[in-house]
């Protein structure tokens, strides 16, 4: 059956890696449905270690999303995601799906992130983030991203339109 597969995971664990690559896969399959074909997600290494998340998406090709999370000044690495071919994708469920990947890499890569964020960056989160105001309902989403949708409340996620473009 296809599946997500992760690459270049920058001090992911292989069980983590595992584990990753599964809840994406389940997380795809409520927003779309099964995969129809292997999907691949790249992490590649930053250089500015800040955690501001910048999220983005374009067409990269003939029905293919090219997915960034990340930016200019991020906590973790870029992420790049080549998403099913030929999937119809409409905004509010590739905002999940983004917001899905980026909050299960951060869990996967660092647990202990949350622990640390310095006040301007935890901001940063909570405006991409919408109504999840303190950090043990962060903390729950970034403990499988399969349960993002339901730990963050419906309508969140049109609050990641201002950084969209």
């Amino acid at each position: 059956m296809p599946h997500y597969e992760i690459h270049n995971s920058y001090r992911v664990p292989t069980y983590n890696k595992r584990k990753l690559a599964a809840d994406l896969t389940s997380l795809h399959t409520r927003l779309f449905g099964t995969p129809k074909e292997f999907v691949t997600v790249t992490f590649h290494r930053t250089t500015d270690w800040r955690m501001n998340l910048q999220i983005r998406a374009r067409e990269t090709f003939s029905n293919t999303q090219f997915i960034s999370v990340g930016g200019q000044k991020a906590w973790t690495n870029t992420i790049i995601c080549h998403a099913t071919a030929g999937a119809e994708y409409n905004r509010a469920k590739l905002r999940q799906l983004v917001i899905g990947i980026a909050v299960a890499w951060n869990w996967y890569s660092r647990p202990w992130i949350v622990e640390h964020w310095r006040e301007d960056e935890w901001t940063d989160v909570k405006g991409i983030m919408g109504p999840v105001k303190d950090r043990k309902a962060l903390h729950e989403v970034f403990v499988m991203s399969d349960v993002a949708a339901h730990v963050v409340p419906s309508g969140a996620w049109e609050d990641v339109g201002q950084v969209w473009e």
